[in-house]
């Protein structure tokens, strides 16, 4: 599931498989999306975010986000966790920790 995600969320928000209107829409709907900023707060400071958060089988979060920082090529997140055990409270501090290095790399690269 996993890396069809992986290859469908650039052919969906930044290749041409959807036309302009239609990959503009999908990227409006992930920016309205709030369920996400618990997760990953520190995205929004860092440009305009979109994401899509969700809960898989056995109360499993996952999230899927694409990152628009100013002057920079977009990024695509996509996170999953499988079997966990461990409070949301932690859980949502593992995703902010994953988007914290996105952070982080886009720093470096500059």
């Amino acid at each position: 599931m996993l890396s069809a995600v992986s290859n469908d969320l650039p052919a969906l928000l930044l290749d041409e498989k959807l036309s302009v209107a239609a990959r503009q829409r999908l990227e409006d709907w992930l920016r309205e999306c709030k369920t996400g900023d618990k997760r990953a707060p520190a995205c929004r400071q860092t440009g305009t975010i979109g994401n899509k958060t969700g809960t898989g089988d056995n109360g499993a979060p996952g999230d899927i986000a694409i990152l628009r920082p100013p002057n920079r090529a977009p990024l695509l997140i996509v996170v999953y966790t499988v079997g966990s055990t461990a409070p949301k409270e932690k859980i949502n501090g593992a995703f902010a920790a994953i988007v914290s290095f996105k952070n982080f790399w886009l720093r470096l690269r500059r």
